[in-house]
């Protein structure tokens, strides 16, 4: 068995791709179907059925991890075996962001800061206090966010690495300017940070 406990980040591939050997009594079982399955990380897999070769060895095409960091896994069977084969992988988060759309979502109740690939893929939360933000922006460098965030009212701009951690005070409440964009007509315009208190 190759590709056991391995690390990469979310929505990224394992280097190596996971390969299982099918056997009797020590002698290779070629032509034996495998198939893989995700069962933990939300991950997904190409070539998710394979086909033992000379060597009765099956190799899954990919196994891409899931958005969240934490634990993987996968599993591999074989109506030919009855054993089962696990593989685990561990997914961390990004420390750089390119390529990917920053919005705020209320889909787990105050608007938390959320990230999206183009593509409609890898979408995942960034804050998880339970703290209302607003108009999230990410630094040129990639590894840093800018955004309000409501404690008791509207407080200012704070800045976090785009993993979720290092929350600090950028500029305070009183006489805080942002950029807002225009979320509905793509306008930009300049305002003071007061904006309307988040609904209950």
């Amino acid at each position: 068995m190759a590709g056991d406990q391995q690390q990469a980040t979310v929505c990224a591939a394992v280097a190596v791709a996971p390969a299982v050997r099918a056997d009797s009594a020590g002698t290779p079982l070629v032509g034996v179907q495998v198939s893989f399955t995700v069962t933990a990380g939300g991950g997904t897999v190409t070539g998710n059925t394979a086909v033992t070769d000379a060597a009765g060895v099956a190799t899954v095409g990919s196994w891409t991890l899931g958005a969240g960091a934490g634990a993987n896994r996968l599993t591999a069977r074989s109506p030919a075996v009855a054993t089962v084969d696990t593989f685990t992988a561990s997914g961390h988060a990004e420390t750089v962001l390119h390529n990917v759309i920053i919005y705020t979502s209320e889909a787990a109740g105050l608007p938390a800061v959320e990230v999206v690939r183009p593509d409609g893929s890898c979408r995942r939360r960034i804050t998880t206090d339970g703290f209302a933000y607003a108009a999230p922006a990410i630094s040129p460098d990639g590894r840093r966010i800018a955004v309000g965030r409501y404690v008791n009212g509207w407080d200012g701009i704070w800045l976090l690495n785009v993993d979720g951690t290092g929350l600090t005070r950028l500029v305070g409440r009183s006489g805080a300017t942002v950029l807002w964009r225009g979320h509905r007509t793509g306008r930009r315009s300049r305002s003071r940070a007061r904006t309307p208190r988040p609904s209950a």
